[in-house]
């Protein structure tokens, strides 16, 4: 990452400034959490089809473990995500809506209406954060995210791309995970999963989850791609990847780390993990090799 350095540092500075009271609201949002949503949501991730092989794609990556359940990956349809604090129920409104094909704009308005996702009346849709895109409309991605959402929060997109993240350091990671996915091949030519790669890999180099140490940037990283003829629930390409020894997510776990992040060496970090995985399977398939076009020296 730029200024490596440096990272440890701003971090912790921001962390003395958040103060108990940030502390405690994560302490609380993760007590809310058991009664009401799944424990785990990732922080960056890239939603993404490509209309001339009809491949579609999620990839991503977050300060907590299990971040893959947030990822909706419908062959010949869909890839979209719901995260944040994820609602389980949204994951198969939304499964059902974009498996009939709906635009990705109106399956989100279905999830983040007062009357699906409210409890005694409270809006608990501004927990939530969603981002979706179809092929049958590929350059009309949609994304949402609630007022509640950890920040920094917030959403791009581009066409047949959606990419969002949230309890990140900056905009940065969103903005150059974007650029990345969007860049060009040093050569050669990026296919879908390469462009998820590269764009994983930029949000890393930007800073990643700020609830990491800035050695890794997250805890756990994924990337699921499926063609058009993969059955609905086993993508052809599916690679998870933790931070090696990482205990299993608990609710202790999550609110020890709010006080005290998880130290790591840059070598441990997921989404090289990931990236390593993705090349070491492109090799043995025996056909083209990765074309990742985002450099990713910065975080080697």
């Amino acid at each position: 990452m730029a200024d490596a350095a440096g990272q440890p540092r701003e971090r912790a500075a921001r962390r003395r400034r958040a103060g108990p009271s940030r502390r405690l609201a994560l302490a609380l949002l993760a007590l809310f959490g058991l009664f009401r949503v799944e424990p785990a949501g990732a922080t960056w991730s890239i939603a993404a089809v490509d209309p001339a092989t009809r491949e579609v794609g999620v990839a991503g990556a977050s300060c907590i473990l299990g971040s893959e359940v947030i990822a909706i990956v419908l062959p010949d349809r869909a890839a979209a995500v719901a995260q944040a604090i994820t609602n389980p129920e949204a994951l198969v409104k939304l499964r059902a809506s974009l498996g009939d094909r709906k635009p990705a704009a109106e399956a989100i308005d279905e999830v983040t209406s007062r009357w699906f996702d409210s409890f005694f009346g409270a809006p608990i849709l501004n927990l939530r954060q969603y981002g979706a895109v179809s092929l049958e409309a590929p350059d009309a991605p949609a994304h949402f995210t609630g007022g509640w959402v950890a920040s920094w929060s917030g959403a791009e997109s581009a066409p047949g791309v959606s990419v969002q993240g949230n309890s990140l350091v900056g905009p940065a990671v969103v903005t150059r995970a974007l650029e990345a996915f969007r860049a060009d091949g040093d050569g050669c030519a990026p296919r879908l999963a390469d462009r998820l790669i590269a764009a994983v890999l930029a949000g890393a180099e930007a800073g990643g989850d700020r609830r990491c140490e800035a050695e890794l940037s997250a805890l756990s990283a994924f990337l699921f791609v499926a063609a058009p003829d993969d059955p609905a629930e086993a993508p052809g390409l599916a690679l998870v990847r933790n931070r090696p020894g990482q205990p299993a997510w608990s609710l202790w776990q999550e609110i020890r780390n709010a006080f005290r992040p998880v130290p790591g060496r840059r070598d441990e970090n997921p989404a090289l993990l990931l990236r390593d995985a993705y090349r070491d399977r492109a090799a043995a398939a025996g056909g083209e090799p990765a074309c990742i076009p985002a450099p990713g020296s910065a975080i080697d």
